[in-house]
């Protein structure tokens, strides 16, 4: 499993130093899940102008394949079963005080639907499913736009993604 930092999302071959000492940030781990169907299309919620894939805090007593498979089913109603974790973007987020240690997983899901209570959810996310290829034209579109680090680490590791399983 490739670990990076937002340095190498620049392009950049140079230690990632935080504007803090290290020891300041509180540390959160979480997950961002890459699931695929069977067609090859990409799961993702819609919040406002963009789509991302699932994911959030892994919580106590959950590795990293169940929280996977709880977001999953939290924000896209479906069951899947994660197959690799394949690359972790440690991200020091100032504003916050956290440093994000961010599990980028590869799941693959049969698209049967779940009920889910969503009483405790945002139910203004809208659920898209797309082409593996399209999503990543949107991704980079978007970054051009923008300078957001998770959504180049999003780009970064759906890239490591396609060349690994061959999508």
């Amino acid at each position: 499993m490739k670990t990076i930092n937002p340095n190498i999302l620049d392009g950049l071959d140079v230690e990632y130093k935080p504007e803090k000492a290290l020891n300041e940030y509180e540390p959160r781990l979480t997950t961002r899940v890459f699931v695929l169907d069977k067609d090859g299309n990409i799961g993702l919620v819609k919040h406002n102008d963009m789509a991302f894939p699932p994911g959030g805090g892994v919580d106590d007593g959950e590795d990293i394949f169940s929280a996977s498979k709880r977001e999953v089913a939290e924000e896209l109603h479906v069951i899947c079963e994660p197959l690799e974790d394949f690359g972790v973007l440690e991200h020091y987020h100032e504003k916050w005080m956290k440093k994000f240690v961010i599990h980028h997983v590869y799941a693959r899901t049969s698209r049967d639907e779940i009920k889910v209570d969503l009483e405790d959810y945002d139910t203004n996310l809208e659920i898209v499913w797309m082409n593996f290829d399209e999503y990543i034209k949107l991704l980079e579109e978007y970054l051009s736009k923008t300078n957001d680090v998770w959504a180049k680490g999003i780009l970064y590791f759906l890239n490591e993604l396609k060349n690994s399983v061959g999508l």
